[in-house]
């Protein structure tokens, strides 16, 4: 995916940075705290409930000197900013982990049984449309058919590009579409088209990836939560839980809608990047993919086909 473009776009993708980052780590070392009290003062707290045994270890605090309880609450503070910020660094490396580029032997069953089940579901997509134009569907078969029309769009067409996990298939189709559809390539292209985009097309897509990027966060927080297993048990299963409703719930779906809004600013700006580079655009569908290669190659290696001439500047 436009890994390098997007570490290099960094605090850009929020105004707000302090609410992105900081929800999640205060949920963190809260449910730490939670965690090393359960395991601390268990007892005291199963027999006469948290406000009671908070309220007689609290007393501690109280009478430390007020220089002294300042100091530590300063401190508590930039330990949950450091390890916010931490988070924040290691997001795009994590989202890649997720992704599954991962080394061959790990991920090379994956990738095979996921593009084995994508051909099962092109096969059987292509017998459900053709009886659908001869003698039509039923119900079943016509949310079937959605479905597996779905499916395919979130999953490469190869087996090359196909990845381990479902995020990265989603992710990795996306990139895909504007080479198959227009030629271009979108890890290429992309620093060229971002600079002609109008603000409000840019404020959309920064806004999806910070969703895809918040959503990663999140992830990671709740897979680090299960280090207070030691303290209490329930730190585990609530870990396993957060990861998963992350994923499910929020990752993959804003992924998609990521992906989308990529294919969609090819779609209707590609034109702009060829006016930009003065290329002549193709004059039919059935060129595009073509004079998009020739674009590709001519972005990436400063080759332009023989005998192209540059259209006359419209400024």
């Amino acid at each position: 995916m436009l890994t390098t473009f997007w570490e290099g776009l960094g605090n850009k993708l929020a105004e707000q940075w302090a609410p992105r980052i900081l929800t999640p780590a205060f949920a963190f070392w809260t449910g730490g705290l939670a965690a090393w009290l359960w395991g601390n003062l268990g007892d005291d707290i199963r027999a006469n409930g948290w406000a009671v045994a908070l309220q007689r270890h609290t007393t501690k605090f109280d009478n430390l000197p007020i220089a002294l309880q300042v100091a530590l609450v300063i401190v508590v503070l930039l330990a949950l900013v450091a390890s916010a910020a931490i988070a924040e660094r290691l997001t795009l490396p994590l989202l890649r982990i997720l992704e599954g580029y991962w080394p061959p032997r790990l991920g090379g069953w994956l990738q095979r049984h996921n593009f084995t089940r994508r051909q099962a579901a092109y096969t059987r997509a292509g017998d459900l449309a053709g009886k659908r134009d001869d003698v039509g569907l039923t119900p079943g078969e016509a949310a079937e058919l959605a479905t597996l029309e779905r499916r395919l769009r979130c999953t490469p067409a190869t087996q090359a590009l196909t990845l381990p996990t479902r995020l990265g298939n989603l992710l990795r189709a996306a990139e895909a579409r504007p080479r198959e559809r227009y030629g271009l390539d979108t890890v290429v292209s992309w620093p060229y088209l971002w600079l002609l985009l109008d603000k409000d097309t840019k404020t959309e897509l920064i806004q999806a990836r910070s969703a895809l990027n918040a959503a990663t966060r999140v992830w990671l927080w709740g897979a680090l939560f299960s280090v207070w297993t030691v303290w209490a048990w329930w730190a585990l299963p609530a870990a396993v839980a957060a990861c998963a409703a992350t994923y499910y719930g929020s990752m993959l779906s804003a992924a998609e809608v990521y992906g989308d809004l990529v294919g969609a600013t090819f779609a209707l700006h590609r034109t702009a990047l060829y006016a930009a580079l003065r290329w002549p655009p193709p004059a039919s569908p059935k060129e595009e993919i073509p004079d998009g290669e020739a674009v590709t190659t001519y972005l990436w290696r400063g080759i332009a086909p023989a005998g192209l001439k540059f259209e006359a500047s419209k400024e």
